[in-house]
């Protein structure tokens, strides 16, 4: 019985083997590496494209909300006729919209100096003003942001955006213009948003 060569002859399966195994780790490095761009593609994506939306161009009925914090005085459509408004929905209880608020918040401080813009929130976790205004108060008491929040004690807006879309999800934010029509809309929290929306203000002031 023969026994297996061994020494020199044995050298070219070898060479061989490490070959097949260098090209295994190269092939694994390229997927890898195509994988992670195609997922940065992926996030820097924005979503959701807000010109696609069906309400671009839009305008909700006729409002007027209820001052629960940061203002003494109700505010009105017609009272932010001509100014650029950022209008977000929230609730004390709803676990994206504390996480989107002081982003919002942040935002709004970027254009506070500017006469033409307006930020206005409204607090719709509770169906009564009293209860809406203690919430309110305590939740941003709390975690110190100072923003001016409404309440809206028919859901106006929120009843006809419904009415639009079948989306009853919040928070829901929207950019309207000069003239009260809807130029952007998001809904729920994404670190993304506060960008699109901050360029969709921007883009409404310099016209």
């Amino acid at each position: 019985m023969s026994n297996p060569p061994t020494g020199p002859a044995s050298a070219p399966k070898n060479q061989l083997t490490i070959l097949w195994f260098l090209v295994l780790i190269g092939i694994a490095g390229i997927a890898v590496a195509v994988l992670g761009r195609l997922f940065q593609m992926r996030e820097a994506d924005p979503e959701p494209a807000v010109e696609e939306s069906a309400v671009l161009g839009r305008s909700f009925s006729s409002w007027k909300f209820l001052p629960l914090y940061g203002s003494d005085e109700p505010i009105s459509s017609d009272a932010v006729k001509g100014k650029v408004v950022l209008l977000n929905f929230w609730a004390t209880w709803c676990p994206p919209c504390r996480k989107e608020l002081p982003q919002i918040a942040e935002l709004a401080k970027e254009f506070a100096a500017n006469e033409d813009f307006r930020l206005v929130t409204v607090s719709c976790g509770q169906n009564d003003f009293d209860g809406a205004k203690r919430e309110s108060v305590q939740f941003l008491k709390k975690r110190n942001l100072e923003v001016p929040t409404y309440f809206d004690p028919k859901a106006t807006v929120l009843r006809e955006w419904q009415a639009w879309t079948g989306d009853s999800g919040i928070p829901v934010t929207f950019v309207l213009d000069r003239d009260g029509r809807i130029r952007g809309s998001w809904v729920g929290a994404d670190s993304k948003y506060t960008g699109q929306m901050r360029r969709r203000v921007e883009e409404i002031l310099n016209q």
